[in-house]
């Protein structure tokens, strides 16, 4: 009937077209992974700048949260002594030194009046209004 055969030039051919079908396919997919691994290798080092930005803002939250209570301690105290204590926490807090020195001065357009004061003789406990200045040792 009509079944017709393939000669062996034919098959030859039909089989080097279908292998250079999968070589192309083989090439194509090989560029597609090369693209995938460049794609991965991009997250990856997304991945890794946006862990060192979070470890970053959660050191910062960390930071400021101790800077408020210091404030919130400096708002709350009484007591001179708790007042200098505040301070002191604040000033660690942000220029990261743990000694400091803090030194109370009267302001200078209270210079006449405080040497005026002197010669009336106040009361040794009376002090005046006071400027604090801090320097980092």
């Amino acid at each position: 009937m009509g079944m017709r055969v393939e000669s062996a030039e034919e098959r030859l051919e039909r089989l080097e077209q279908q292998v250079d079908l999968w070589r192309n396919e083989n090439d194509h997919q090989a560029v597609r992974e090369q693209v995938l691994r460049q794609r991965l290798d991009e997250q990856l080092a997304n991945n890794r700048r946006c862990v060192e930005q979070l470890a970053a803002a959660e050191q910062r939250i960390g930071h400021l949260a101790k800077l408020q209570a210091a404030v919130r301690e400096l708002h709350e105290a009484t007591l001179p002594a708790d007042v200098l204590t505040a301070i002191k926490e604040i000033v660690a807090n942000l220029i990261g030194c743990e000694e400091m020195g803090i030194y109370a001065r009267r302001p200078r357009r209270r210079a006449r009046a405080a040497r005026r004061d002197r010669r009336r003789r106040r009361p040794r406990g009376h002090r005046g209004s006071a400027i604090v200045s801090i320097r980092s040792i």
